[in-house]
């Protein structure tokens, strides 16, 4: 009897384990999917940390942006405006925005940070370039009910997913 509760237990354990799995990929589907794309211009840089190896960790430019934080919340939210497909930042609050364009963090201290998975081996060169470009520096992504999946990033008009997009730089940089 004791062995059977255990492995019901489990079980359970592993079945609402692999719905929260199930739930995440589902929703981001649907945010590629089915959300509008944008741009968002970024800075960034390539930091090192030995349990999640290189990525490139972005900061969301934003240059007259209203900051409306409570300390005591736990989701920060960065209110946009849309022009012509490109995102300005606008205002960083504390408070869920009715409607428009936003994304929610759990990010409090540093809310327009956003990292950006690579692959290690490129990842000094890509920060190499977007540390010597004069160009303005996007993130494609896709925004739905606050959440996002970032699709590409941009160098001027220049995929840097793009292999041909790195090759273009290499050349640039000779």
């Amino acid at each position: 009897m004791k062995n059977k509760v255990k492995i019901a237990a489990i079980s359970l354990v592993v079945a609402f384990q692999f719905a929260v799995l199930v739930l995440i990929i589902v929703n981001s589907y649907f945010t590629v999917k089915n959300a509008p794309e944008y741009l968002i211009e970024v800075e960034g840089y390539d930091p090192y940390q030995p349990m999640l190896g290189r990525y490139l960790e972005l900061r969301i430019s934003g240059r007259d942006v209203v900051s409306e934080i409570n300390e005591k919340s736990k989701t920060t939210y960065l209110v946009f405006t849309e022009d012509e497909g490109r995102l300005t930042l606008t205002t960083i609050q504390s408070e869920k925005p009715d409607s428009g364009i936003y994304i929610a963090t759990k990010n409090i201290k540093s809310p327009r940070l956003v990292r950006y998975y690579i692959q290690e081996n490129l990842a000094e060169r890509i920060d190499k370039i977007l540390r010597d470009t004069t160009e303005d520096i996007y993130i494609k992504v896709k925004i739905r009910r606050g959440k996002y999946v970032i699709e590409d990033l941009l160098v001027g008009d220049i995929s840097i997913n793009d292999s041909l997009g790195l090759l273009f730089f290499e050349v640039l940089k000779d």
